[in-house]
């Protein structure tokens, strides 16, 4: 029973009283953190309530975040915060891990997707049966997206919001970020007619409700956007739905070349996580996270990647728990992955493919598909994706078919030289006199001695005669043919390649008859196009 509650529950912290023992657990995402004093067993929902339990003596130790962002520290000495999936037994102080003891079981991708989908479809049941206002921060990124593709059956009790904010001040990154959030956001909303609300962060501040803010969390995200959110939504039963945390396990955020790690020692974790625990001495560093790895008794990772196993026990109860925990004034806060089943799930996704953003694509294609059409943070959508790729597509056969041309010649046993006319991305040739004999021939030489060619030619060949009783009247040869063929035989196109291994890099097509004709007839049936040329 503990198993499957603690594996399927969307639960902010639960507490299990069984065989004399009581033990206190944490969500997976530390919406809510628990803190205790180590020494005192002492136990609250804010490192301050301890302070005050031990009457406002505990010594300050840190008075930044960004000091302990990647611990389970508090600002006050030996109170600390619960690590996601560990327990706290009351009676004795006793931590334990129970997240993961053991290998995620390899699946095919379809059925982890499957089982995602279940779970998502019971959290939205339960939403829809609470008695919550159901309240989606969308940005113009692909978490939030995923959000509102799972909503989408009960999209019409959903409000949404995107908050802004004055970016005068701000780098590059940030203006462009908030531009494109806003042009994103516009856009999904007109199409789909969301129940949205667009506001700019307030810039006045209310210095006594921020300091009442400070007291209680140990964060810096923004406090003017807290008191917004209690200013707005405050007192009016919402229940806030964000798309942060645990949403980074489905796309594996870490550098694409750790994907390649065989062996992980501490070296390479400490060197990876450096930008979260702002150690700047390597040595320091690597000790740091030995002591963090043994503290959350991950002595063995079994398959999984650590950094992502430390990204789950250490990043999300500092920087996380902050943020949600200045907006707790305002409302109560939901993730709708916030389970270790659906993080086992998507940690036995190919982290590969998570990395490319595959796995929420693909879950969206499945619940929303129509959420696919915007693109990921950037406002050019598929239209205009299509309209460019196009335009450049157009361009690229324009110059191959030049290419193709200045390596084209022809010859023929009449007088009058081979007829060319460009069509369908190629080139359509034939002879131009009616007044053909036994033996005419024509030959389409392509010469590629003058063309440096380190891969592939690639081309396409079409015949287009195809009338039974005209066999034996036109016959081709050419080496892509081990010998010479009725033109009947080759109706139809046919897909080329040529390399640099072809003999005098001379590759030809010669049409030959065999019978006497002036019959135009005969001109088109021994006609021939080649195009959609390439070099790869």
């Amino acid at each position: 029973m503990r198993k499957l509650f603690t594996e399927y529950s969307n639960y902010i912290y639960a507490m299990l009283v069984y065989d004399n023992v009581i033990k206190i657990f944490n969500d997976m995402a530390s919406l809510r953190t628990v803190f205790y004093h180590e020494n005192y067993m002492i136990i609250g929902s804010h490192d301050s309530l301890i302070n005050e339990a031990l009457n406002n003596k505990l010594k300050q130790v840190y008075t930044h975040p960004n000091e302990i962002s990647f611990s389970n520290l508090t600002r006050y000495e030996s109170v600390r915060k619960l690590i996601p999936n560990m327990s706290l037994e009351i009676n004795s102080g006793k931590l334990e891990r129970y997240y993961p003891l053991s290998a995620f079981e390899s699946k095919p991708k379809a059925e982890i997707k499957e089982e995602i989908i279940s779970y998502l479809n019971e959290t939205v049941k339960w939403i829809e049966s609470s008695t919550y206002k159901p309240l989606l921060s969308l940005t113009g990124g692909g978490d939030s997206r995923m959000s509102l593709a799972a909503l989408k059956p009960i999209i019409d009790k959903i409000e949404t919001f995107t908050y802004l904010k004055n970016t005068s001040n701000e780098n590059d990154f940030v203006k462009r970020t908030f531009e494109n959030d806003e042009k994103i956001v516009t856009d999904i909303v007109h199409n789909l007619n969301l129940n949205h609300k667009f506001f700019s962060i307030s810039t006045k501040t209310n210095t006594k409700l921020k300091n009442v803010i400070k007291q209680n969390v140990f964060s810096n995200h923004n406090l003017n956007l807290a008191i917004d959110y209690l200013n707005r939504y405050g007192g009016q039963g919402f229940l806030h739905i964000r798309s942060t945390a645990l949403f980074n396990v489905g796309k594996y955020i870490f550098p694409k070349e750790t994907l390649k790690v065989q062996k992980w020692d501490i070296k390479n974790i400490a060197y990876y996580l450096k930008k979260w625990t702002n150690i700047k001495d390597d040595q320091e560093n690597e000790q740091c996270l030995s002591n963090l790895i043994k503290y959350a008794q991950l002595d063995n990772f079994y398959n999984h990647n650590p950094l992502e196993l430390l990204f789950l026990s250490y990043r999300l109860i500092q920087w996380h728990s902050g943020v949600v925990g200045e907006s707790d004034i305002a409302f109560n806060t939901m993730l709708l992955l916030n389970s270790r089943k659906v993080v086992d799930l998507m940690l036995s996704y190919p982290a590969e493919d998570r990395y490319n953003n595959e796995l929420f694509y693909e879950l969206i294609q499945e619940l929303w598909p129509i959420l696919n059409y915007w693109d990921v943070n950037n406002p050019t959508n598929l239209a205009q994706k299509y309209k460019t790729l196009d335009k450049q597509l157009k361009q690229l056969i324009k110059t191959n078919n030049k290419i193709l041309l200045s390596l084209i010649n022809s010859s023929t046993s009449q007088i009058e030289p081979i007829q060319s006319l460009y069509k369908d991305n190629g080139f359509l040739f034939k002879v131009s006199n009616q007044n053909i004999t036994s033996n005419d021939f024509y030959r389409i030489n392509i010469n590629l001695s003058n063309l440096d060619l380190k891969g592939k030619i690639r081309l396409k060949i079409r015949f287009f005669y195809r009338n039974p009783k005209g066999k034996g009247s036109i016959f081709v040869k050419s080496p892509f043919l081990k010998e010479t063929r009725d033109i009947l035989q080759l109706y139809g196109t046919h897909e080329i390649q040529i390399d640099n291994t072809l003999e005098n890099n001379d590759f030809f097509i010669e049409i030959q008859h065999k019978k006497s004709t002036n019959s135009q007839s005969w001109v088109e049936a021994s006609s021939i196009w080649i195009g959609d040329f390439s070099i790869t």
